[in-house]
């Protein structure tokens, strides 16, 4: 909970200060680029995991990239959109691990297959 609410929020801080410093336009692209295709690649991934948490984690992998080339847009609404993306990651990453650790609670197991249909039985996490 501390990675997702405290730590990766700085990072992104970090990133809003140092990019009016980097002047070097060919780097930010070839950056922003790495950044594309390695979300990319992870939403590919995440479809791929058997694990509840490891695919939320990865997914929140995937946002952190997305706020990244967002913020290396160095656009007024590129940044004020990693913004929004970045609180908003901050307060649903949090819920949404607490909703697999409630799941894991109940069933002990945090297998996708094992746990499907838990809708019907646990009704109470629909808001996930």
């Amino acid at each position: 909970m501390i990675l997702a609410g405290v730590l990766l929020k700085l990072g992104g801080y970090g990133i809003i200060r140092v990019i009016a410093l980097i002047a070097l336009y060919k780097i930010i692209a070839l950056i922003m680029v790495l950044g594309l295709l390695g979300g990319i690649i992870l939403r590919v991934a995440c479809l791929t995991f058997r694990d509840i948490k490891v695919m939320i984690a990865y997914s929140s992998v995937v946002h952190i990239a997305m706020i990244i080339v967002r913020f290396l847009s160095a656009f007024t609404i590129g940044v004020a959109g990693g913004i929004i993306i970045m609180v908003a990651h901050g307060i649903c990453s949090s819920g949404i691990f607490a909703c697999a650790n409630m799941i894991y609670e109940r069933t002990h197991s945090r297998r996708l297959i094992i746990n499907k249909g838990s809708i019907n039985i646990f009704p109470s996490l629909a808001i996930m």
